[in-house]
């Protein structure tokens, strides 16, 4: 039996860094709606984990003989493996102390790996390396800063930035500064050093599309191609939906002129993550990435292939598996807070 459990406050853990770190309301409401996402790629015999926190103990995300079980039954379940939505020194504790076998979780070691691997210092260092691998042109910079001259040089190079914290996701942590900066995003710059030891800073891009490639590290190490994800993300980079529909018309949506370096930086990426991740890390792995517009050329279009890494599953992975369950090719909106298997897609009304 694969144990899974959506823990959707994994990024603030992370960034907290404790086993005793208290989930924000936020993640704690996440986790009482959207408690079943996994049961879309879990198997016959495995099981999902009912939080505390959960509204209902039903799901059209649930698949046929996959188990519902409570934290207070997990001792007593034949647990092969453990799949969360994160690695993180809180949910190792909580499984811990529910009784699960230390064997089947990462020691202290492997779990601070695990935590640098998943810091926004990782894309900044593999974005260049993208980039180079590929042949057709692409566009972005980033730095991780530890101090706030640094950021103040990186103003000075390119204007208008935005700045975003080591670990963060859907927005939080993420905000941008006009050049000169003011001194409340400042104080924001100087919270996150102190809190996190440093900042990531890139140049402010127009953004014309979000999308991801996401992949899978298998248990040999081997990095696979999952599908193309496209997603909306509102001012700020605050997540707001995901398509669901068939590869092929997910494809016709991409700009042509994006098309050949997304297929280059699709079939690149494979060997780049498997170098970097593989030794450490094993199941889905999402690259967020945008079609830039430029500022000085409206109509040119040119692929961000590195925005950010996600060493976990997305929104986009469970979007992924549940577009399985289409009856037709779509696109749909794929809905997380459906409440009947009806609700699962929703008519997108996007040109």
């Amino acid at each position: 039996m694969t144990l899974h459990l959506f823990t959707p406050y994994h990024d603030e853990a992370l960034a907290q860094g404790s086993p005793y770190y208290y989930p924000s309301s936020a993640a704690r409401t996440l986790m009482a709606r959207w408690w079943a996402l996994p049961a879309l790629w879990a198997e016959a015999g495995d099981a999902v984990v009912l939080p505390d926190e959960a509204e209902r103990a039903d799901s059209p995300f649930l698949g046929e003989g996959v188990r519902v079980v409570r934290w207070s039954e997990l001792r007593h379940l034949p647990i092969r493996q453990v799949q969360p939505w994160g690695w993180d020194a809180l949910t190792i504790r909580r499984l811990s102390e529910a009784g699960v076998d230390s064997r089947l979780l990462p020691d202290e070691a492997a779990m601070q790996r695990l935590r640098q691997l998943s810091s926004r210092r990782t894309s900044v260092q593999l974005l260049p390396r993208i980039r180079q691998a590929v042949g057709a042109e692409t566009i972005g910079e980033a730095r991780m800063c530890g101090s706030q001259e640094e950021v103040a040089d990186c103003l000075t190079q390119w204007g208008n930035v935005v700045a975003k914290a080591p670990w963060s996701c859907s927005g939080r942590g993420v905000f941008r500064i006009a050049h000169p900066a003011p001194q409340t995003a400042w104080a924001r710059v100087r919270k996150i050093l102190r809190q996190q030891g440093s900042i990531e800073i890139e140049p402010y891009y127009e953004r014309a599309m979000d999308l991801a490639l996401e992949y899978e590290v298998d248990n040999c190490g081997q990095v696979c191609f999952a599908g193309l994800s496209l997603f909306h993300t509102q001012e700020g980079g605050t997540y707001s939906g995901n398509l669901a529909g068939h590869p092929a018309v997910l494809q016709e949506r991409i700009p042509p002129a994006v098309r050949p370096a997304l297929e280059a930086v699709r079939q690149a990426l494979p060997s780049l993550l498997a170098t970097h991740f593989s030794p450490y890390y094993r199941g889905p792995l999402g690259i967020d990435m945008m079609v830039v517009r430029m500022a000085d050329q409206p109509d040119r279009l040119l692929l961000h292939p590195c925005v950010e890494i996600n060493l976990r599953p997305t929104m986009g992975y469970a979007a992924l598996w549940a577009s399985r369950r289409l009856n037709d090719e779509g696109p749909y909106l794929f809905n997380p807070d459906a409440q009947t298997p009806q609700e699962l897609f929703l008519k997108w009304e996007g040109a």
